[in-house]
């Protein structure tokens, strides 16, 4: 999913190998025909939950997809006794931004990426 078609290749594969290194992460994801179309990954410590990586297929958008691995995510957290989830999510994504004030997020801070001027 993060190497697939509409995504950058070298910055998915760059993602999975660094989510991949957190102690406990566990990886969600929803097939159909057999390919992977929607995903996400979650990490658990220190009493907080973390969501990173989110990805649908863009031919898959629309249906819901996302919200359920933000649910499965969310479950695995409550099955670990965690409560206190956090994502981040860039300002412009309107359709990330929906998803997660559906699911109940709400900002807690903003942030912006360094850049030469």
């Amino acid at each position: 999913m993060f190497v697939g078609e509409g995504f950058d290749p070298v910055d998915g594969a760059s993602r999975v190998a660094t989510l991949s290194r957190a102690p406990g992460a566990l990886f969600a994801s929803i097939r159909d025909g057999g390919e992977t179309v929607a995903a996400g990954m979650g990490g658990f410590s220190h009493g907080w939950a973390s969501v990173h990586g989110m990805r649908t297929a863009q031919r898959s958008r629309g249906r819901g997809l996302a919200g359920r691995v933000l649910a499965t995510l969310a479950q695995a957290a409550r099955s670990r006794g965690i409560e206190r989830i956090f994502l981040q999510v860039e300002a412009t994504n309107a359709p990330a931004l929906a998803l997660y004030r559906r699911a109940g997020f709400t900002t807690a801070w903003t942030y912006s990426y360094w850049k030469k001027t």
